[in-house]
């Protein structure tokens, strides 16, 4: 069966190879997102959540690799960091495991489990929340890889880490005691800033939102106190 399989996706990739049917499908990504690499980057996702619903890991890999990492590539993505992109998609983030409706792992763990299909399904993307946002975050700031001075590799594993912390506080609603609905967006958007591209002012600001986001609430506490 692994045989087969791996001959039919041969014979797949060598005819998009062969018709230049992987370039121009890149180009076509480039023209539509108007040079906006945000757009490429959310295409690989969809990309890696269809193509995982029905391959296995290197498959779906080597599909990626040929459709869409030459579309990062072409938008100025180091090759290095476009196929790591590709590779966090295609092998370890395939979303489809986690993701309603398809969502093979946590059948598995309702079945093991006797817990609800849909309610188990939202806490497994919360709790895998980094398989959405890491390759994101790799081209954006790729000093994450290594790739750049040491004071640039340590401010940004910092600047993640803190990132990291606010988006796991907004998502389960609670950071040493509960947030309210508005602190939770702001940690979220905080987290994401922080996560970004690595600079003094970005990570000024998203580390005020992110506070703001996840203590706020207590200066607002304090004056209904007062008053």
């Amino acid at each position: 069966m692994v045989a087969g399989i791996t001959a039919l996706v041969v014979i797949f990739i060598s005819t998009l190879e062969t018709s230049g049917l992987g370039v121009k499908f890149s180009a076509f990504i480039v023209d539509l997102t108007e040079g906006n690499l945000l757009g490429p980057l959310i295409f690989v996702g969809f990309a890696s959540f269809f193509l995982g619903t029905g391959l296995e890991y290197i498959p779906t890999y080597m599909t990626l690799a040929v459709l869409a990492a030459p579309a990062l590539i072409e938008l100025g993505v180091p090759p290095t960091v476009a196929h790591l992109c590709v590779i966090y998609w295609g092998l370890w983030g395939l979303t489809s495991f986690i993701t309603p409706l398809e969502c093979l792992a946590v059948y598995i763990a309702c079945a093991i489990s006797g817990s609800k299909l849909w309610k188990t399904g939202w806490e497994a993307v919360r709790l895998g929340m980094a398989v959405f946002i890491v390759p994101i975050a790799f081209v954006y700031n790729q000093a994450l890889l290594m790739q750049g001075s040491v004071g640039e590799i340590i401010a940004a594993v910092l600047t993640a880490f803190l990132g990291c912390v606010f988006i796991a506080a907004a998502l389960r609603g609670y950071f040493i005691d509960r947030l309210s609905l508005w602190g939770r967006g702001l940690a979220f958007l905080g987290g994401l800033v922080l996560i970004g591209p690595s600079s003094l002012w970005t990570a000024m600001i998203g580390l005020g939102i992110g506070i703001f986001g996840v203590r706020g609430h207590i200066l607002f506490t304090k004056r209904k106190s007062f008053h």
